[in-house]
């Protein structure tokens, strides 16, 4: 059983990963609770800049979920997505020990618009769109740089129930209108996406824990699997018995970023990560959607 901080532990991931990790280790979470709290009363709220090595020492384990986890909270915030996403993850990267393990959140977005080709971790034609993209593009300079064992995971979106949901991502926002208002929406139908089943994404943060070493540190590509938007809104449209609606037009009320703009039309092979760890993705759009559907009146549906 090994200590574990779990930094962001009350948002969308973060949430359901506690409800996971707590199950087999010991287990504590640091959030600042911008967006409430719907899992764990001990919560420590605090912001992780203010760390010091002697709070950090007690963990076998640290992963950073937190920071400015958006597109949409980096707009116009460049000076703030600059100070929460990269000096502070640089701060906690110089606090921490070689043999601590250290688990975070970098993005697929880091490889931009790769045109419809499955790219690896070993693709680097990267121009930013944004200051969230930039962000994790820099800590992932700054991790490779430094002498922690690392884990750089290069989330595709992240759909599924959470105790927390985020209600504005792809398969989500789908089910939730579906649910709601019996539509499901779909914006820039043929474009491509990596998709990540929360699921999936912590038991990947379980296998590193248990099989995390200096040696295999590094990026890793994790999604359940690639999908078009159309596909996606078909299948959930399908399984909700909602109606759908491709829309050409984008509504002004549409909160997603990364739902307005085709630029991030990419897709991500997560080979690397199945044949290091011996891990299996189980997660398609059906069982995200029973997810959600199951665990629809149980679920703060908020945007964080």
């Amino acid at each position: 059983m090994d200590n574990v901080l779990l930094i962001g532990g009350c948002g969308y991931i973060g949430s359901r990963l506690f409800q996971v990790l707590n199950d087999k280790h010991t287990i504590d979470s640091i959030d600042t609770e911008w967006y409430g709290n719907h899992v764990n009363k001990f919560n420590i709220i605090k912001d992780y800049g203010t760390l010091t090595k002697e709070e950090l020492a007690p963990y076998d384990v640290v992963i950073l979920l937190g920071g400015h986890s958006s597109v949409k909270m980096c707009v116009d915030n460049m000076v703030p997505t600059l100070k929460n996403n990269v000096l502070n993850f640089v701060q906690l990267l110089e606090l921490l020990d070689p043999e601590q393990t250290f688990i975070y959140a970098s993005s697929s977005s880091v490889y931009g618009d790769t045109k419809e080709n499955v790219v690896t971790e070993e693709y680097n034609q990267f121009e930013p769109n944004n200051y969230y993209d930039l962000s994790k593009h820099e800590i992932d300079s700054y991790a490779k740089l430094s002498n922690t064992k690392y884990f750089g995971l290069r989330f595709g979106t992240v759909n599924g129930a959470s105790p927390n949901l985020r209600n504005d991502i792809m398969i989500n926002a789908m089910t939730f209108n579906a649910i709601k208002n019996r539509k499901v929406f779909c914006f820039n139908p043929e474009v491509h996406r990596p998709i990540l089943g929360i699921e999936d994404l912590c038991a990947a943060i379980e296998t590193i824990i248990e099989k995390g070493t200096y040696e295999n540190r590094g990026f890793y590509n994790l999604a359940s699997f690639n999908s078009t938007a159309e596909k996606i809104s078909r299948v959930v449209a399908y399984q909700t018995g909602a109606e759908l609606e491709i829309v050409d037009k984008l509504p002004e009320t549409i909160t997603n970023v990364k739902l307005q703009t085709k630029a991030y039309n990419f897709l991500i092979d997560s080979t690397l990560f199945e044949r290091t760890f011996n891990f299996e993705f189980k997660e398609d759009i059906s069982t995200i959607v029973r997810s959600l559907v199951d665990n629809f009146d149980n679920m703060n549906k908020g945007l964080n």
